[in-house]
């Protein structure tokens, strides 16, 4: 039955500053990125299984020995002399079950060679994404310089229309239409500064995130 408080604190304006990004990247920067990280995992872990498939082919070895009791008269049991014992190496060799180990063998390769097909599809999407974002962020930053140009020329148009205006210089609707030129300037200035933010934190995401920087 209580509602909540509606009184919402934010912003009047946008933020002055925004992160900064280095004049020269590394390359290997993307290594950062959540989906880079999980197709690598994803292929040691293909890599890792191929090898143990490849392992079960492969004779193994026991190089410890055995030791034992066998007898075919009960009472021998009780004998604490008599033991059957071996030592040595052991050698055991694989069963191939009907060609089940090497199809696991063949199978764990191709699953291999996909999950290297996956982590190179992701690396190219990576850098897709970056130089996207790259491009998009220089863009969104001449699109600013020019809408605040613009809301300063229609500042200026205003102030002096409606200087005009009170001495008698210029009609009323001269100044009304100065001032909706104004604010519609200052309307897109604040559009292209919402996705001059949008665009930056795009990139910065496509960089992995993680920069810190100084208000």
């Amino acid at each position: 039955k209580n509602y909540p408080n509606q009184n919402f604190e934010h912003q009047k304006n946008f933020p002055n500053s925004i992160p900064n990004l280095p004049a020269t990247l590394p390359a290997d920067i993307i290594k950062r990125r959540p989906d880079l990280i999980v197709q690598q995992y994803n292929l040691l872990a293909a890599k890792a299984l191929d090898k143990q498939a490849l392992l079960a082919l492969l004779p193994s070895f026991n190089l410890i020995g055995s030791l034992g009791g066998s007898s075919n008269d009960l009472k021998d049991l009780n004998n604490e002399n008599f033991s059957v014992w071996s030592k040595g190496l052991n050698v055991f060799l694989p069963v191939f079950n009907a060609g089940k180990l090497i199809a696991n063998k063949k199978i764990a390769k191709t699953n291999k060679e996909i999950a290297m097909l996956d982590f190179i599809n992701a690396l190219l999407n990576a850098y897709k994404e970056v130089e996207n974002a790259i491009e998009s962020d220089k863009v969104s930053n001449d699109a600013l310089l020019i809408a605040n140009s613009n809301a300063a020329l229609a500042n200026n148009i205003y102030n002096t229309t409606f200087e005009k205006f009170k001495r008698g210089g210029t009609s009323f609707e001269e100044t009304i239409n100065a001032n909706n030129a104004l604010h519609n300037s200052l309307d897109l200035k604040a559009s292209v500064e919402k996705v001059r933010l949008e665009q930056r934190i795009n990139l910065i995401l496509a960089l992995g995130g993680g920069f810190k920087y100084k208000k």
